[in-house]
């Protein structure tokens, strides 16, 4: 399983990937977040600013979940490095939309595009059961309410690690409220 982007759901994809038991590849543009995706238990790391970095990987995924949200994505690329029959699944949502597919991308593995939905509850308790579990924790960063527009900003720009959260309180009373137990998931 394959995230393209260490995005705010991208992290989320490798977090939940290695508690699976998934070997993990992460895809950016840049080694900016490198350091961070192999932390968070991905086992390879592509920029994809180098030249040729689909050449090496070609057929050699099964699964590439685009939790990245740019219209101008190397689609192309992408779908060479999936194997016969596999998938490229869109999570992210470019307003824009997709700028150019080309269909003999796929033909040469059978290559298949599809989009995700959102989780129904039995879905997001069977998550929120696993995150349990497998002691799965989000990578956050702690802002105060009175730097909301930093928060925005940091989103807008791809600089934040990886969700941001506003408080008002202190972060004492903030970690104990977002410890979740087995009885808080099943309700």
């Amino acid at each position: 399983m394959i995230p393209s982007e260490l995005t705010i759901s991208g992290h989320y994809a490798v977090l939940f990937g290695v508690a699976l038991g998934a070997e993990m590849t992460v895809f950016s543009r840049s080694d900016a977040k490198k350091a961070d995706a192999l932390k968070m238990g991905a086992t390879r790391f592509i920029a994809t600013e180098n030249k040729g970095w689909e050449k090496d990987l070609e057929r050699d995924l099964d699964l590439i979940i685009c939790t990245a949200s740019s219209s101008s994505l190397p689609i192309d690329e992408l779908l060479s490095t999936l194997d016969v029959e596999c998938k490229l699944i869109f999570m992210g949502l470019p307003e824009e939309g997709i700028k150019s597919i080309k269909t003999q991308s796929m033909c040469g593995n059978a290559a298949f595009l599809g989009s995700s939905h959102l989780g129904n509850r039995a879905e997001m308790q069977s998550m929120l059961k696993l995150a349990a579990e497998k002691d799965i924790k989000p990578w956050i960063q702690v802002m105060q309410m009175k730097d909301a527009a930093k928060a925005i900003k940091a989103v807008e720009d791809g600089s934040v690690r990886y969700r941001s959260i506003l408080v008002q309180v202190s972060i004492p009373d903030l970690v104990l409220s977002f410890e979740l137990t087995k009885q808080d998931i099943e309700k």
